[in-house]
C-alpha cells in the first residue's frame, strides 16, 4: 500500500510539474522582450489608425454639411458627391467601429506599464 501511494505521488508530481512547466513557458513567450515590442506596436498602430479615422469622419461631416447647405441649388453632380459621402463615411465609421472593438478587447486582456501610454478605450461611433 505504501509502494502505491509512493508510485501515485509521484505520478501527480511529474504530471504537475509538466503542468507547471508549460505555465513558465507561456509567461516566458508572453512576456519576452520581442513579444511586448509587437504588442506595443500593434497597440501604437491601432492607437493611431483609429485617430486618422476621426480625423478622416471630421472632414467627411464637414463636407456633407456644406453640401446640405446648398441643397436647394443642388445638381445632379452635387447630389452624386453628398451621397458618395456619406456612402464613405458610414465606411469609415464602420472600420473605425471593427478596429476599436478590436483594441478595446486587447486592452482589456493585458497589463503591462507601456499600456498607460495609449487610450484605455475607444468608444464606438454610434448615429444619432
Amino acid at each position: 500500500m505504501v509502494e502505491m501511494k509512493k508510485v501515485l505521488l509521484s505520478i501527480c508530481l511529474l504530471c504537475g510539474c509538466g503542468y507547471l512547466s508549460d505555465a513558465k513557458k507561456t509567461v516566458f513567450e508572453q512576456t519576452k522582450a520581442s513579444a511586448v515590442l509587437k504588442k506595443y506596436e500593434w497597440f501604437k498602430d491601432a492607437a493611431a489608425q483609429l485617430e486618422a479615422f476621426k480625423a478622416t469622419v471630421k472632414i467627411q461631416e464637414k463636407k456633407i454639411k456644406f453640401l446640405e447647405d446648398e441643397r436647394p441649388n443642388w445638381t445632379r453632380d452635387d447630389r452624386q458627391n453628398w451621397h458618395q459621402l456619406t456612402q464613405e463615411a458610414v465606411g469609415v465609421k464602420a472600420a473605425y467601429n471593427n478596429l476599436a472593438a478590436e483594441y478595446n478587447a486587447n486592452m482589456s486582456k493585458i497589463n503591462f506599464k507601456f499600456a498607460n501610454e495609449f487610450p484605455r478605450e475607444f468608444p464606438a461611433y454610434k448615429e444619432e
